[in-house]
């Protein structure tokens, strides 16, 4: 196996007052770059396409071939739509999953497939994956570990897939003019079912899944019906009770009366009309709707955009109530609608930001500043279960907190959000335990500390791989613990490079893969920066 070595690092750390929380818009300031653009925004979705740790950014528009593709570069954004082989596609729609069996996500349009190839570029792989109809939705139905996809149309479809981006089963689900969906498991029997909504010609189904690859529906013993065009359906469990509600956006016209719907899951199969109690019937034409903890307290807030009348972010109160806050949040949106957003990290700060394009050239990039809460955010790789952890539920505990979290791939009306799992918890500096899902076993971590990002990979913690430097022994580290610098003294038999990665205890990388050519045996690292702690010097 690997050399792996313990080492001990002292810090101080001093905690400093901070401004008024507040969204700003960033989107020039980032080379996010909209001259030209069409006037209609119409789909987005953030995905670490490369695998850097940051999150990159895919919008596209209404009209022809309007698709932009930005990598993240850490202080600023590149487009990169054309190196990568992806310009001159027509998108309305944009999912980000892993369904080809290697380590990176790959793009899925409303109607193609493009395999990502790992060096920031991909390939159309549509013909001969069995893929059609409109992709809405990824999930992994038949607990097979792989990331399968809902496709809305003619007919509602399940393509199942074999773990290489081929797709050689389907199951078709009843239910027309259907216009949007989520996949959740709202019973907790581990098996993803799926809520279907209408554009006002006929009703919204949920379909139970028996795990035996059939579907029921059960709308009208779950209590659910809904009839009205739902423009955007999102899931969360907005009460912490560990089952996941559900949040229907109605779109009508301007001079109806708002009738959004926030279903309350009651834990026993059946759900209820919480709405005008919570406070969310939101504005009488939604166009897309969101679940997230924008200010990291541990309790989701909803996101709720309108044709005509701009936005409203509820503040979640924790007592089953909400607050508008949109205009103290700067982020009302103004004159135009959103079509698609994408809730993300995509400064690695701990407080998830917003990309939303819609009408009136809206392509606008916010950067939540200032957030007052801890958080604890994990970003998830699987073994067993597919790469990008798609279905996995990850649970939280941290005082009088407990928290349920499912990782999804599409809701909303056109929305895909970023996949690391952000967990809020409000003034908690330490979470107690983290239960992690996967399809292999339940995985735990105890006494997290907060205010960090992990990298989980399933079945192992620390994400190492087994694999020996011949070249490299005879390994001192000192002084051992250290206040600032730690120096390597080794014996290396070659002068060839080589890897030093740094750990903490819960497998987060403090320093990636850097490479030291040292024919002196010899290497300094700056260990001044990291929080007081055990760590992991893997060679």
């Amino acid at each position: 196996m690997k050399k792996m070595i313990l080492f001990s690092v002292y810090y101080f750390i001093i905690h400093q007052v901070v401004a008024q929380q507040t969204f700003t818009d960033v989107t020039n300031a980032m080379g996010i770059s909209v001259s030209g653009s069409p006037a209609y925004g119409q789909a987005a979705a953030f995905c670490d396409i490369d695998n850097d740790g940051d999150l990159d950014i895919a919008f596209s528009h209404e009209q022809g071939a309007t698709f932009h593709l930005y990598r993240n570069d850490g202080n600023i954004f590149t487009e990169i739509t054309s190196s990568s082989g992806l310009s001159g596609i027509s998108v309305s729609s944009i999912l980000w999953a892993e369904i080809t069996g290697d380590e990176y996500s790959d793009l899925i349009t409303v109607s193609h497939i493009y395999r990502n190839n790992g060096d920031n570029t991909f390939n159309n792989i549509t013909s001969g994956s069995g893929i059609s109809g409109e992709c809405r939705s990824v999930a992994d139905f038949n607990n097979d570990g792989y990331a399968d996809i809902l496709s809305l149309g003619t007919n509602t479809k399940i393509y199942y897939n074999n773990g290489a981006g081929v797709f050689l089963n389907s199951t078709v689900l009843t239910g027309s003019s259907i216009c949007s969906a989520v996949c959740l498991d709202y019973n907790n029997d581990n098996n993803i079912d799926i809520y279907l909504g209408n554009n006002g010609g006929d009703q919204n189904i949920l379909y139970r899944n028996n795990g035996d690859g059939t579907f029921t529906d059960v709308t009208q013993s779950a209590g659910i019906t809904c009839s009205q065009y739902t423009s955007s359906v999102s899931a969360g469990d907005y009460n912490n009770d560990g089952y996941l509600d559900l949040y229907l956006g109605i779109h009508l016209g301007q001079l109806s009366q708002p009738t959004n719907i926030l279903f309350k899951n009651n834990g026993n199969g059946t759900f209820t009309n919480a709405t005008t109690t919570a406070g969310v019937v939101g504005k009488p034409s939604t166009r897309t709707t969101s679940f997230v903890d924008y200010n990291s307290d541990g309790w989701l807030d909803l996101f709720v955009d309108d044709h005509y009348k701009g936005n409203k972010l509820y503040k979640n109160n924790g007592d089953g109530t909400f607050t508008d806050v949109a205009p103290a949040m700067n982020i009302t949106g103004g004159f135009g609608d959103y079509f698609g957003t994408s809730w993300g990290d995509y400064n690695n700060d701990g407080a998830m930001d917003l990309f939303a394009v819609g009408h009136f050239y809206i392509y606008k990039l916010y950067e939540n500043t200032n957030c007052p809460n801890s958080y604890l955010t994990l970003r998830l790789h699987g073994t067993v279960t597919n790469h990008n952890a798609i279905g996995v539920k990850v649970k939280l505990y941290a005082g009088s907190l407990n928290l349920t979290r499912y990782i999804s791939v599409g809701d909303g009306m056109n929305d895909c959000h970023g996949l690391p799992v952000h967990f809020g918890l409000g003034l908690t500096n330490t979470v107690d335990s983290v239960e992690i899902f996967w399809k292999s076993a339940v995985q735990k971590l105890y006494n997290v500390s907060a205010n960090q990002i992990l990298d989980i990979v399933e079945g192992d913690p620390l994400g190492l791989r087994e694999t020996m430097n011949e070249n490299i022994n005879s390994i001192q580290v000192k002084p051992n613990p250290t206040f600032r610098e730690l120096v390597i003294s080794f014996k290396n038999n070659t002068e060839s490079l080589f890897v030093v990665e740094v750990f903490d205890m819960y497998g987060k990388k403090m320093i990636s893969d850097e490479l030291f050519n040292s024919p002196s045996n010899q290497v300094k690292m700056n260990c001044s920066a990291f929080p007081s702690g055990i760590y992991i010097l893997n060679i």
